[in-house]
């Protein structure tokens, strides 16, 4: 597994938000349910969603990831790597 660094130097913004983005349309979330499935704000992921902010640190990926039902490898770009989302799980 790769450390909060290597994560960092291997994802840039743009790769970062253009994955997110894709992820999230995939598994059809709101931004409300991704909040409670990651535990991370709304503020932030709007900001992650919209460009300002990122890439995030290891951690908040691994949020993300285990909210999405995918490994981190899904964040990078040419990932075919789809979400598998539980509709019963919170």
């Amino acid at each position: 597994t790769a450390t909060a660094n290597e994560l960092d130097l291997a994802l840039d913004r743009e790769e970062f938000t253009k994955r997110f983005r894709a992820l999230l349309a995939a598994s059809g979330l709101t931004q409300t349910a991704l909040q409670e499935r990651s535990g991370i704000k709304q503020a932030q992921l709007s900001q992650y969603l919209s460009g300002k902010k990122g890439p995030p640190g290891f951690e908040v990926v691994c949020a993300l990831a285990d909210a999405f039902g995918v490994s981190t490898e899904a964040f990078r770009e040419g990932s075919k790597e789809v979400p598998n989302i539980d509709p019963d799980a919170e």
